[in-house]
């Protein structure tokens, strides 16, 4: 590619749903990287697919696909459950073949880095390159943001070129132990999504093992060494944030302590002070001045 000369634009998209509605009607997509967020589906010509978190699919620009989000998911995001939050189920990256042939030839030839849009497949994550992959899509939303100039367009296209070389990278690695640890790790995001989702009810352990089919000392043993926490602190907290955020909107502290899944108020009443240091009624009200 000559000097000065820029590859097609690229484009970091979130998924919600009015993005999927507007998605699911186009009947051109380029080559595109899929990051679910929270789970959800995708339908590749007649094949559907369940997705979840520290997955990346990787979505050929021929391929038919449609995206199906769950029919009923009324709660609140899998990383915040503030009531008003906005509810982003993936990101997607999408780029034109110039992308990828500029990322394939800059400084060091890696054709393999073409092919990995050769077909649709599915890659999966340990929690720690996740979590760098995120930070590294954090970055990436920042410069788009940022004013267009030529610092800016080599970021970005250093930052994009990162990515498609750590999935290079994994694509040549052991595939047996990849899947091994990803699987304990989805498992884990996938019983704290669905704890988010119904804290708010009556939700027991034994809930949580059922819904997995697995027993109640595995769902902990699963779910403790990434969010550093027994299940029942973090419905806990859950439950203590949610009604303290209702309290601070004006709701009644009865309201609020049954409405965020309490079944009686002297356990609330201990749990919330031990955890904000005042008593419920001592909630500064938005507006107050």
């Amino acid at each position: 590619m000559p000097t000065g000369t820029l590859p097609f634009r690229i484009k970091l998209q979130k998924v919600d749903q009015q993005m999927v509605d507007i998605y699911n009607r186009s009947s051109f997509h380029r080559n595109e990287l899929l990051i679910p967020l929270r789970p959800f589906s995708i339908e590749l010509a007649d094949k559907k697919i369940d997705v979840s978190v520290r997955q990346i699919i990787v979505l050929p620009e021929p391929i038919t696909r449609r995206l199906i989000l769950p029919e009923k998911d009324c709660g609140p995001h899998v990383d915040d459950h503030k009531p008003t939050e906005e509810k982003i189920y993936a990101y997607i990256l999408s780029l034109g073949e110039p992308y990828l042939d500029a990322i394939a030839n800059d400084f060091v030839e890696t054709p393999e880095v073409k092919h990995i849009f050769d077909e649709p497949h599915v890659f999966s994550f340990s929690f720690v390159t996740w979590q760098h992959l995120l930070q590294t899509l954090i970055q990436l939303q920042l410069e788009l943001k940022r004013p267009e100039d030529n610092i800016q367009k080599k970021m970005i296209f250093s930052i994009v070129s990162t990515i498609f070389l750590e999935l290079c990278r994994l694509s040549s690695a052991s595939n047996q132990n990849r899947l091994e640890m990803s699987e304990r790790e989805i498992l884990a995001y996938e019983i704290k999504h669905f704890i988010v989702d119904s804290y708010r009810k009556d939700l027991t352990l034994q809930d949580i093992a059922d819904k997995f089919d697995i027993s109640t000392s595995t769902v902990n043993r699963v779910f403790q060494p990434y969010f550093h926490s027994t299940i029942y602190q973090f419905i806990l907290d859950l439950r203590l944030g949610y009604a303290y955020t209702l309290i601070e909107n004006g709701l009644s502290i009865t309201e609020s302590w049954q409405k965020a899944g309490f079944n009686d108020y002297s356990n609330f009443y201990r749990a919330f002070i031990k955890h904000y240091h005042i008593r419920p009624h001592q909630v500064p009200k938005k507006g107050d001045s």
